[in-house]
């Protein structure tokens, strides 16, 4: 924190207060290509970890949904905003809005936010076999994800929502530039 302060311009330090009160905790990701990506692992696309006792996310019209991103939360740096152990999954559907309602952006009909306090390690237990969901969604394993022309997509989620771990109510938005 402090570095940043001594990074402001000479013009921003009579603001330095106001500045502070602005920041906000960030959690930083930083990307490398694997081959041994298992169903554990972070990840952005694949295939996801799921309990066999769960159906596959779909949209509210039977479509799988696609997974955006997989964080294995051991993989972490430590911080007090995330849960310290389990497996957070985004899914998004597949179509032009890529599963957001613009009307209810917490209707998750057609994207997913899915926390698994407790990961299964027993393989047997867990989805293996996405054969006949690969043959739904046509995703190839070159993909990259984009909204739109270089836009960001976003997943908020209220303070004390996340604090009991109750990812049914995320906000989900992307924004157009």
């Amino acid at each position: 924190m402090q570095e940043l302060i001594n990074q402001l311009p000479p013009e921003l330090l009579p603001y330095k207060d106001k500045i502070l009160a602005t920041i906000k905790p960030v959690i930083n990701i930083d990307l490398s290509k694997s081959d041994k990506l298992t169903i554990y692992s972070s990840k952005f696309g694949g295939k996801p970890y799921l309990p066999k006792e769960m159906d596959y996310p779909t949209k509210s019209d039977s479509t799988p949904l696609v997974l955006l991103a997989q964080i294995n939360l051991a993989d972490v740096a430590v911080n007090d905003q995330l849960p310290k152990q389990g497996i957070l999954s985004f899914f998004i559907a597949g179509d032009d809005l890529y599963g957001l309602d613009f009307d209810n952006r917490l209707n998750q009909d057609d994207f997913r936010g899915l926390y698994f306090e407790n990961i299964i390690t027993d393989e047997s237990q867990v989805w293996q076999d996405f054969s006949e969901i690969d043959k739904k969604i046509h995703t190839s394993e070159d993909y990259e994800i984009m909204w739109g022309d270089s836009d960001v997509g976003n997943f908020f989620i209220h303070p004390d929502d996340l604090k009991n771990k109750d990812f049914s109510k995320v906000l989900y938005n992307y924004d157009c530039y």
